[in-house]
């Protein structure tokens, strides 16, 4: 898996564009599943007609196949990623049941699993920017790597790793021409200030705005945005998802340590789990994200509350072990925690993989493909006991 790439405007939603195809191939007519899946993964970016509601692409995925059938099948990441590793035998696992649309996959717990997670190393994956390369800018532990999220009431697939075929690229190109799933969010740029500069309608300067409650400028957006949607999207061909709040942890008296500095020095998950923790988000723009995509009949909007469980990981962020204007934190900044230290972005290998481990589940349930196929490039790991 690789990290987000985007451009934004803070104050406007941003926006996942996937879409893909793979080589139709007569030789492999026991592809054609895989083949249709891979079509929802491959990213093309769709030019807004509508000017005030700026976009930002960035690719969720590339899985492209080439070798032969038996080489994907027999495919296991755990192989070279832990050689060494006493690994479980997962061969008698039944074969894939992804989980019914029912099932909260944002209610559960964090498992410690040194074993099927990360799903990749840091160091082995190129497309890491330096600002998450937290083991590489000097994170002593890394702990925060080994928690898999497990839903209470049903088990969430784990999503092996793809073989890439990349002399292959010209052959996909000619596919990349049509939107499949939008996928948006938008939070932490509005928690700047209480009130938000909103351009007045008709105004030739941006000098020429008005300053609004944050919540008032926010569902003006969301209307700009679902009447986008409802005029540019269609629900036959397009999906689209909307990600919740991606959580700071900036308040470490929210989770019992009133002498900490925002995240600096957490190595493990809150694991009260009977009490919820409070951060203090802007609920209110929660609420409104799910007030409007259930009302929206004619383009449905599927909301993926990444929020709770990423609320638990306090562990998880990239903290002293980042860069800022481009260089490594250095041992002043370091020693001002307070002021320099990185609570809201996250390292990787971690949380946002879960993030897409989730929505390509989503992903997978709402399509058809996956009722008479089962890659073998996924398990399904057994709930632990409670």
């Amino acid at each position: 898996m690789a990290p987000p790439i985007s451009t934004s405007d803070p104050a406007l939603p941003n926006t996942t564009t996937t879409t893909s195809s793979a080589p139709k191939s007569s030789s492999r007519p026991f592809l054609a599943p895989l083949a249709a899946s891979a079509r929802s993964l491959l990213a093309s970016a769709r030019r807004s007609p509508v000017t005030t509601l700026a976009a930002a692409f960035f690719l969720l995925a590339l899985v492209m196949y080439g070798e032969d059938a038996r080489t994907i099948a027999e495919l296991s990441i755990d192989d070279y990623l832990y050689p060494d590793a006493d690994l479980y035998n997962v061969s008698g696992l039944p074969p894939l049941a992804l989980p019914p649309l029912t099932c909260d996959l944002s209610r559960g717990r964090w498992v410690f699993d040194n074993v099927s997670v990360p799903a990749y190393r840091e160091k082995d994956c190129t497309f890491l920017t330096k600002q998450v390369s937290c083991l590489a800018n000097g994170r002593p532990d890394d702990m925060w790597q080994y928690w898999r999220w497990q839903p209470n009431e049903c088990s969430l697939p784990t999503i092996k790793e793809w073989i890439i075929s990349p002399e292959r690229i010209e052959a996909h190109t000619k596919h990349w021409k049509d939107v499949d799933y939008l996928i948006f969010n938008t939070y932490i740029w509005w928690m700047n200030t209480a009130d938000i500069k909103v351009r007045r309608s008709n105004s030739r300067y941006w000098s020429e705005n008005d300053e609004v409650p944050r919540i008032e400028a926010y569902g003006r957006v969301f209307k700009t945005w679902s009447d986008w949607l409802n005029d540019n999207i269609d629900p036959a061909r397009t999906s689209v998802f909307f990600m919740t709040i991606s959580p700071p942890h900036l308040s470490p008296q929210n989770w019992g340590n009133p002498d900490g500095i925002k995240c600096v020095g957490e190595t493990l998950p809150y694991q009260n789990y009977s009490q919820p923790l409070d951060l203090y988000h802007d609920m209110r723009l929660y609420d409104l994200v799910v007030k409007v995509a259930s009302s929206m009949e004619k383009v449905p909007v599927t909301v993926i509350d990444i929020t709770r469980m990423s609320d638990y990981r306090k562990d998880a962020h990239t903290s002293l072990y980042t860069i800022r204007q481009g260089k490594l934190l250095t041992p002043k900044q370091k020693a001002d925690p307070e002021k320099f230290a990185d609570c809201i972005h996250w390292c990787l290998p971690g949380v946002p993989d879960v993030w897409n481990q989730i929505l390509y589940t989503r992903i997978l349930s709402k399509s058809s493909w996956h009722s008479n196929f089962s890659p073998p490039l996924f398990q399904s790991l057994p709930l632990p006991p409670q």
